[in-house]
Protein backbone atom coordinates (compact mmCIF):
# COMPACT_ATOMS: atom_id res chain seq x y z
CA UNK A 1 0.00 0.00 0.00
CA UNK A 2 1.09 3.55 -0.69
CA UNK A 3 1.75 5.62 2.41
CA UNK A 4 0.83 8.81 0.58
CA UNK A 5 -2.03 8.69 -1.89
CA UNK A 6 -2.34 12.38 -2.82
CA UNK A 7 0.20 15.19 -3.10
CA UNK A 8 -0.68 18.89 -3.35
CA UNK A 9 2.08 21.19 -4.63
CA UNK A 10 1.30 24.90 -4.20
CA UNK A 11 3.73 27.14 -6.07
CA UNK A 12 3.98 30.54 -7.77
CA UNK A 13 2.16 30.64 -11.12
CA UNK A 14 5.42 30.99 -13.01
CA UNK A 15 6.64 27.64 -11.61
CA UNK A 16 3.60 25.41 -12.22
CA UNK A 17 4.93 24.25 -15.59
CA UNK A 18 8.44 23.86 -14.15
CA UNK A 19 7.09 21.44 -11.53
CA UNK A 20 5.24 19.51 -14.25
CA UNK A 21 8.46 19.31 -16.30
CA UNK A 22 10.41 18.08 -13.26
CA UNK A 23 7.84 15.34 -12.60
CA UNK A 24 8.11 14.27 -16.24
CA UNK A 25 11.90 14.33 -16.05
CA UNK A 26 12.41 12.49 -12.75
CA UNK A 27 9.32 10.34 -12.19
CA UNK A 28 8.27 9.31 -15.69
CA UNK A 29 11.25 6.94 -16.11
CA UNK A 30 10.25 4.95 -12.97
CA UNK A 31 6.57 4.73 -13.83
CA UNK A 32 3.73 6.54 -15.50
CA UNK A 33 3.08 9.14 -12.79
CA UNK A 34 -0.01 11.17 -13.59
CA UNK A 35 -0.61 14.70 -12.36
CA UNK A 36 -2.92 17.66 -12.83
CA UNK A 37 -1.34 21.12 -13.26
CA UNK A 38 -3.65 24.10 -12.71
CA UNK A 39 -3.39 27.85 -12.92
CA UNK A 40 -6.24 30.34 -13.12
CA UNK A 41 -7.52 29.73 -16.61
CA UNK A 42 -11.27 29.25 -16.58
CA UNK A 43 -13.12 28.81 -13.31
CA UNK A 44 -14.88 25.70 -14.60
CA UNK A 45 -11.62 24.07 -15.73
CA UNK A 46 -10.03 24.74 -12.34
CA UNK A 47 -13.04 23.42 -10.41
CA UNK A 48 -13.21 20.30 -12.60
CA UNK A 49 -9.47 19.75 -12.14
CA UNK A 50 -9.74 20.04 -8.35
CA UNK A 51 -12.77 17.75 -8.24
CA UNK A 52 -10.99 15.20 -10.44
CA UNK A 53 -7.85 15.27 -8.26
CA UNK A 54 -9.96 14.80 -5.13
CA UNK A 55 -11.77 11.80 -6.62
CA UNK A 56 -10.55 8.23 -6.22
CA UNK A 57 -9.84 8.07 -9.97
CA UNK A 58 -7.90 11.33 -10.04
CA UNK A 59 -4.15 11.65 -10.40
CA UNK A 60 -2.06 11.44 -7.22
CA UNK A 61 -0.39 14.83 -7.76
CA UNK A 62 -1.98 18.27 -8.11
CA UNK A 63 0.27 21.21 -8.97
CA UNK A 64 -1.52 24.50 -8.40
CA UNK A 65 -0.58 28.17 -8.16
CA UNK A 66 -0.91 30.09 -4.90
CA UNK A 67 -3.57 32.31 -6.41
CA UNK A 68 -5.62 29.42 -7.74
CA UNK A 69 -5.36 27.58 -4.43
CA UNK A 70 -6.44 30.64 -2.45
CA UNK A 71 -9.38 31.33 -4.76
CA UNK A 72 -10.59 27.71 -4.49
CA UNK A 73 -9.59 26.64 -1.00
CA UNK A 74 -13.22 25.96 -0.03
CA UNK A 75 -13.36 23.15 -2.61
CA UNK A 76 -10.51 21.33 -0.87
CA UNK A 77 -12.00 21.77 2.58
CA UNK A 78 -15.37 20.30 1.62
CA UNK A 79 -14.24 17.66 -0.87
CA UNK A 80 -10.95 16.23 0.35
CA UNK A 81 -9.79 15.33 3.85
CA UNK A 82 -6.06 15.88 4.24
CA UNK A 83 -4.14 13.38 6.35
CA UNK A 84 -0.99 15.51 6.46
CA UNK A 85 -0.37 19.21 6.00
Amino acid sequence: NNIISKVLIVTPTSLVNNWANEIDKWLLPIGNIKYEALTMTSKLKVQNGIDFWCSNNGPPILIISYETFRANVERYIYIYIFKYL
